[in-house]
């Protein structure tokens, strides 16, 4: 298996902790939304921390353009958006369908990016927009 695969599937797992744990924050632990993503936020910081200590040898930060710094910049700032929006959605819905929804955006991604220019048109993967969107709606509805 690629190492690019087992990662996906790994993230994918991981993820799906992520949804569950964060719905019973709010269900089980009575957390309000800003409280549940801030508390999220900061324990992914720590831990983005302590693994660029742990890995200092192979840490590239002497070495970042200003592109680059701006694209993660802005990347984060998406991030904390989502997440906040994301938090809203688990305090009210069911956290599948909240998954699924917003679950979709390699969807989006791929769609902007086709039109940007980032993307090159595949039937596979139009194939794979248009479940990722049933999907979605399935869950959405269910």
């Amino acid at each position: 298996m690629d190492e690019w695969l087992l990662n996906s599937i790994i993230a994918c797992v991981l993820y799906a902790g992520w949804v569950l744990t964060s719905k019973s924050a709010g269900s089980i632990g009575n957390l309000d939304p800003l409280s549940n993503q801030f508390i999220t936020t900061t324990t992914s910081f720590t831990i983005t921390i302590l693994k660029v200590f742990l890995s200092y040898s192979t840490f590239q930060g002497q070495s970042m353009n200003l592109s680059g710094i701006s694209f993660a910049i802005i990347s984060g700032t998406f991030t904390a958006l989502a997440g906040g929006y994301y938090n809203l959605a688990l305090s009210a819905g069911p956290a599948s369908s909240v998954a699924a929804i917003a679950g979709s955006y390699p969807a989006v991604a791929y769609v902007v990016g086709l039109i940007g220019g980032m993307e090159s048109l595949s039937v596979m993967k139009v194939m794979g927009v248009g479940f990722n969107v049933l999907s979605g709606l399935c869950f959405a509805f269910a």
